[in-house]
């Protein structure tokens, strides 16, 4: 079996047991992953936070908006344009639209640039399967791993729940490794 067809494989088994996530669940998790990602300093020293719009019972980040607005944060969500995945700014008033596989996405001209912002941008980055060591197996497009190979100044931090953490995975040459993986304690 080669690494993809064992990524691929793990993905498929992973994103089956999310897809059985209680409501109730989901919900406890998201905020105790929410706290832990407040309590990182990286997070505090952040002007900049990347977020995503959640899909199929992924971790949901984007409710706590107002928050993260709260703490001073510049919030930005990924646009996918063929190959290639950018950040734009959003705010209350920026339409969301149905994007690149049916995700909505920022209807906004303001392209982030992380080396111009003159602060710390932080990316929280979603994911299929993830180890405590921070190995990382997205949805096989590599569109994060593109984006940070681009831009390696920026922060990144993984979330998913316990259900998505194993003990290892196969990695490719081209996986960038999320500084931290952050996840709720009850599996």
């Amino acid at each position: 079996m080669t690494i993809s067809e064992s990524k691929k494989a793990l993905r498929k088994g992973i994103l089956a047991k999310r897809r059985n996530l209680s409501e109730a669940y989901q919900k406890q998790a998201a905020q105790e992953i929410y706290e832990k990602l407040r309590a990182l300093e990286v997070y505090k020293e952040a002007s900049v936070l990347c977020l995503y719009v959640p899909i199929q019972k992924e971790v949901d980040l984007f409710q706590y908006i107002p928050e993260f607005r709260a703490d001073g944060k510049q919030i930005y969500l990924p646009r996918v344009n063929g190959n290639t995945m950018d950040f734009y700014a959003y705010n209350e008033q920026t339409a969301l639209v149905e994007g690149a596989y049916h995700i909505l996405e920022p209807d906004s001209m303001v392209q982030l640039e992380p080396e111009k912002t003159g602060g710390t941008c932080l990316i929280v980055m979603p994911g299929a399967v993830f180890t405590r060591s921070c190995d990382r197996i997205g949805y096989g497009g590599g569109y994060y791993d593109r984006y940070l190979a681009a831009h390696p100044d920026c922060h990144t931090a993984a979330v998913g729940y316990a259900i998505q953490i194993v003990d290892s995975i196969m990695t490719e040459e081209t996986d960038i490794k999320p500084e931290v993986v952050l996840y709720n304690s009850k599996q």
